[in-house]
């Protein structure tokens, strides 16, 4: 994703133009901290990763493969994190001082965005639904 703003859960939740968003999931409670809302992509397990760090990060250019995730090739490896998570690269521009890392990344953003943006799969930490529930 290229990051195009960043939150705080109480700002993320209480911006109106955001409040409406799927993802928009952790009310703030009175006094401090956060009460995870009805969703289908996060359960009771994720709340404390989910809350590791005080930031939302908003973007409308980002990929998301999750459960159609591609075969990665082997040279763009070290871009790609072991389970959930992200890495960040360069400065805060954006832009990593070594020209041969900076060629890398233009690279493996190529490469990520080639299919197109947005979410292509579901996530593979979903929440699954027993089938004697009635949710």
């Amino acid at each position: 994703m290229r990051v195009e703003r960043a939150f705080t859960f109480a700002e993320y939740y209480g911006d109106e133009t955001l409040r409406s968003r799927i993802d928009n999931i952790y009310r703030p409670k009175v006094g401090g901290g956060y009460i995870q809302q009805r969703n289908d992509s996060h359960g009771p397990s994720n709340v404390r990763k989910d809350l590791s760090a005080d930031r939302v990060l908003v973007s409308k250019q980002f990929v998301y493969f999750g459960e159609k995730a591609p075969f990665i090739p082997e040279h763009f490896l070290d871009f790609v994190p072991r389970g959930r998570g992200h890495r960040v690269f360069g400065n805060a521009l954006g832009e990593p001082d070594d020209p041969l890392a900076n060629k890398k990344i233009k690279s493996f953003v190529r490469w990520a965005f080639s299919g197109g943006v947005g979410k292509k799969g579901r996530a593979f930490d979903r929440p699954r639904k027993h089938h004697n529930c009635s949710d």
